[in-house]
């Protein structure tokens, strides 16, 4: 299963942890140079240590590469079950179906994933 770092989000990491416990798969975040942001790795590193306890059985890997998260999304997808993806609204803007289907990441691997894809919606806690 996939996540990007995009959505490194106590709520991502939360609905990852449990899918992938329930698949039976490993779990793979995509780290990118151009979007990794310390906070955000922080707060899923954060939320993934204490789901490792939770969820024992799951096996966590990081692939970082060096293109957009949007192209890595849509690459890996091919060889991936299920990608999560985050539609937070950074700006705080958007309502609706808009503000759901969040930001262009979002939008971009909903279009053009292999695999199916979960949106994570709002603001994790």
């Amino acid at each position: 299963m996939l996540v990007g770092d995009h959505a490194l989000t106590a709520r991502a990491a939360e609905f990852a942890f449990a899918e992938v416990s329930v698949r039976g798969v490993d779990l793979v975040v995509l780290a990118t140079t151009k979007t990794r942001k310390a906070s955000r790795h922080h707060e899923f590193t954060h939320a993934s240590s204490s789901l490792g306890e939770k969820y024992p059985d799951v096996s966590l890997h990081y692939a970082c590469v060096r293109c957009g998260i949007r192209r890595a999304l849509v690459k890996a997808s091919a060889e991936s079950q299920l990608a999560v993806v985050d539609a937070q609204d950074r700006d705080g803007l958007r309502g609706g179906l808009a503000g759901m289907l969040g930001n262009s990441v979002s939008r971009a691997t909903l279009r053009r994933s292999d695999c199916p894809v979960t949106v994570i919606c709002g603001r994790g806690r």
